[in-house]
């Protein structure tokens, strides 16, 4: 089977996965809890190469005010291709 078939069918069933869980039923006012993990898949077009890709974003905030809305963390980022593609960055929460 063609590689990227294969990719495409993994991320339609993660997505699907993932966005079936969701079931938050009360919309209150943005709270963000004291620490968050966040995970993200997806496919990536390069346009200078004309190629599709699978790729991952992960990343961990830890609430640094008192209101909960003040965060800093890392994160991380991979395209999975001939040239294998790496990101670190620091994020920040508000």
């Amino acid at each position: 089977m063609n590689f990227k078939i294969v990719l495409l069918m993994l991320f339609i069933i993660v997505t699907l996965n993932l966005s079936a869980q969701h079931t938050d039923e009360h919309h209150h006012e943005e709270h963000h809890p004291k620490y968050e993990l966040g995970l993200s898949n997806g496919i990536v077009y390069n346009l200078t190469e004309k190629e599709i890709a699978y790729g991952l974003h992960t990343h961990f905030i830890k609430t640094i005010s008192r209101t909960n809305k003040l965060g800093i963390g890392l994160g991380y980022e991979r395209i999975f291709d001939d040239h294998k593609h790496n990101a670190v960055s620091i994020i920040i929460l508000y």
